[in-house]
């Protein structure tokens, strides 16, 4: 579902940098140009998709790639960012029902159903369009931690797949713009290592990317949300300028990382 509850679609950052050399002008091509193409096979996704914990006083907390809610299991609506908001409205110890609202209208549902086994849980998403039929995508998470119940690290082994699949860099003017054409998002980050916005984003959340150049092929990146930090990360152009690694990790878990290899198309 195209919502808040969903991870956001947050992408691979880029940015062109020659060490001590001069930037090339918008007129002139750079090894940094081009459509590039996940390669699934190279890549590896590092940590769980997700983590859900309940606290002794029944405050749930969802934490994913790209956001982090809590909420209370009572049925009523607070606030997670922007002008959505989530509401709880049923729970049991092997069961659990979110709805999300924008500006007060119901926009989407998340079922999530603990298996009899405890190995797997289930997650029903249900997108309410406004002038579309519902549409409902069913995920099965299998368990990454050593816990029980509903509350646990949860992992998909078909995480890769929902990573954007190509992306599009230019240069011109100091400025590189990223896109992802499927995903409809785009970001122009200047490579001062300020804050740039991402366009394309769920309405309300604020997503901005820096990029700080570390040698001639190597960048350090920042992502962050509403002014937190997200994610860590590195970007690396090979030698031969025929792929781009991203790896990225949490501020709080440095050794658990992703690792995303784009090949030039």
């Amino acid at each position: 579902m195209g919502s808040t509850i969903k991870t956001l679609r947050l992408f691979s950052f880029i940015a062109m940098v020659l060490g001590g050399a001069a930037l090339p002008s918008s007129a002139e091509s750079n090894a940094w140009d081009g459509t590039w193409r996940l390669n699934e096979a190279k890549s590896q996704l590092g940590g769980p998709t997700f983590i859900l914990t309940i606290s002794p006083k029944g405050e749930f907390q969802i934490v994913t790639a790209s956001l982090s809610y809590k909420f209370y299991c009572d049925g009523k609506y607070r606030l997670v960012t922007g002008h959505r908001t989530l509401a709880c409205v049923k729970a049991t110890a092997t069961a659990i029902d979110v709805l999300e609202k924008d500006n007060d209208k119901l926009i989407g549902r998340v079922h999530r159903e603990l298996s009899t086994d405890g190995k797997t849980l289930t997650q029903t998403a249900t997108e309410f369009g406004q002038s579309q039929p519902q549409k409902s995508v069913k995920r099965v998470f299998s368990r990454y931690s050593k816990s029980t119940g509903l509350a646990g690290a949860w992992s998909d082994e078909s995480e890769l797949d929902r990573q954007p699949q190509v992306m599009v860099t230019a240069l011109a003017n100091s400025t590189l713009r990223l896109s992802f054409p499927r995903e409809k998002q785009y970001t122009d980050a200047k490579l001062d290592g300020s804050d740039a916005p991402t366009h394309g984003v769920p309405s309300g959340a604020k997503i901005t990317l820096s990029v700080t150049p570390e040698g001639s092929q190597k960048l350090l990146t920042v992502q962050k949300l509403n002014g937190t930090i997200l994610n860590n990360g590195t970007l690396t152009l090979s030698s031969d300028g025929r792929s781009i690694t991203e790896e990225t990790w949490k501020p709080d878990a440095p050794k658990v990382k992703s690792r995303l290899v784009y090949e030039k198309q």
